[in-house]
């Protein structure tokens, strides 16, 4: 499979979880940093549950905008 082929999460779009995916990943590549997972976690949370570790593949999330820094 070619790198090109995957989807890459991006700010301010959805997204669809694939396999070895993890809120922290999808944030490195989303922001540049694995710490914004929580950002898409509460934009999420109705639809991932109480567990954020329990992302399903196929499930399809969004990727709110960069959160600005205080």
């Amino acid at each position: 499979m070619s790198s090109s082929s995957k989807l890459q999460p991006v700010a301010g779009q959805f997204y669809t979880v694939a396999p070895e995916d993890n809120l922290a990943k999808i944030s490195a590549t989303a922001y540049g940093r694995e710490d914004k997972w929580e950002t898409i976690y509460q934009v999420n949370k109705s639809k991932i549950g109480e567990n954020p570790n329990q992302l399903e593949v196929g499930m399809i999330i969004a990727i709110p905008d960069t959160p600005s820094e205080g």
